[in-house]
């Protein structure tokens, strides 16, 4: 019969603290197939893990469970460890976010960035029953829970303060279990951490109270055209925005947005093989790591392609960024109707930029998902629209210009 350890596991190098990992995949038909076989060196040269602890930190987004697990150090001297992805965290289809932590005895922690592990579908179901999975890690929290309460009930019952006696044998390590809360933004999660590892519980928030009495305090709002004044004397309005400009010249090709499936910027890296004739200098480029740069140079190449040069702006420092098009939402607006958009997991809060119309939204909703169709449908709320300098300048030269007289205005 073949051997097949080890043949799941995913072999990866982490080089330094913000060295990428990923993207892997899990399946809840794994039965300790699936995993990771991590290397940790500086500069090339292995990491001694003899002592260390090397964690892996896990959260799914859709099942709302999370958990750690440590790795097996394989050959510790020359920085080798693996884990094959816990049953909890495989055992149901979606994404999880994930990050790898070394622990040194004193409590000092090194931590990856985080990535992603894309949990599959699994058409026989998996060997593993799901529901059992989970029944088993809410069983332990519960037998953590009740052995503290049965320890403090000894405590306050003086228990512990009996006699000096004869000494007796050491006993095991005791462990003492820890629960904290973090907020959420649909209530609260309660985190049990005790011998059998980390159970984590999700609290939803309780309903809306009743509306308070108005105030009478004066508010204030702005749409990016009109202001809107409310105070006890009844609301405002002015719109703001100056003459319609002229139209600009045809010929002039505008600044363009891309979206770059690459990690351009990683490792010091600057340029990129571009389809040729689709970048200019002064374009935009966001890369999969959503580091904004502009066009610098372009070098034409000999075939199909162009070396295209870049100058890092900013990392945007967002989850998830999709691209797409024919999207009008007005900032702060957050309409009723329903977008699609390519990519079948996303989620609230990822962000949307229509490369036509330069809008950029933020993923209010996700109402439906096209498996069939590869996109989802979600409401969008208006975030702004990315425009050139000059025309940004432009239109705050116009705005300022319609402020000269407001005497007339009424607040």
């Amino acid at each position: 019969m073949a051997d097949l350890t080890g043949y799941g596991l995913a072999e990866a190098t982490w080089g330094e603290a913000d060295a990428p990992l990923g993207p892997f995949v899990a399946s809840p038909a794994d039965a300790r197939g699936r995993g990771l076989a991590l290397t940790v060196a500086r500069d090339g040269t292995p990491v001694d893990l003899t002592g260390l602890t090397v964690a892996l930190l896990w959260r799914h987004r859709e099942a709302r469970l999370r958990g750690t697990a440590d790795f097996e150090l394989s050959a510790p001297q020359l920085g080798a460890c693996r884990i094959h992805w816990p049953r909890a965290m495989a055992a149901h289809e979606g994404t999880v976010d994930a990050q790898v932590a070394i622990i040194e005895e004193d409590g000092s922690v090194m931590s990856s960035l985080p990535f992603v592990v894309d949990v599959v579908m699994a058409l026989d179901g998996g060997p593993e029953d799901e529901e059992g999975a989970v029944a088993s890690l809410l069983a332990a929290a519960a037998d953590a829970r009740s052995a503290a309460a049965e320890i403090r009930a000894a405590a306050a019952r003086g228990d512990f303060d009996g006699e000096d006696g004869a000494p007796g044998d050491d006993g095991q390590d005791g462990y003492s279990p820890t629960v904290t809360v973090e907020q959420t933004e649909a209530g609260a999660t309660v985190t049990v951490v005790d011998e059998h590892g980390t159970t984590t519980a999700e609290i939803p928030r309780g309903a809306k109270g009743d509306k308070g009495d108005d105030g009478t305090s004066c508010t204030h709002s702005w749409s990016g055209s009109v202001l809107t004044v409310t105070s006890a004397s009844g609301t405002s309005s002015a719109d703001l925005r100056g003459p319609k400009g002229d139209d600009g010249d045809p010929a002039e090709r505008p600044q363009k947005i891309h979206l770059i499936d690459e990690y351009v910027m990683y490792g010091g890296g600057s340029s990129f093989d571009g389809e040729k004739g689709a970048f200019a200098v002064g374009d935009f480029t966001i890369d999969i790591e959503n580091v904004l740069a502009t066009v610098a140079d372009i070098e034409e190449g000999d075939g199909g392609t162009d070396t295209v040069k870049l100058e890092p702006v900013e990392a945007l420092g967002v989850g998830r960024l999709i691209a797409s098009e024919e999207i009008e939402v007005e900032p702060g607006d957050l309409p009723t109707e329903t977008y699609g958009v390519m990519g079948t997991m996303m989620r609230a809060g990822d962000l949307v930029l229509s490369t036509d119309t330069g809008c950029l939204a933020k993923v209010h909703e996700v109402s439906g998902v096209g498996r069939g169709y590869g996109h989802s449908w979600v409401r969008l709320k208006g975030l702004c629209y990315l425009a050139t300098r000059g025309y940004v300048d432009a239109a705050v030269a116009t705005a300022i210009a319609a402020l000269d007289d407001l005497s007339e205005v009424e607040f």
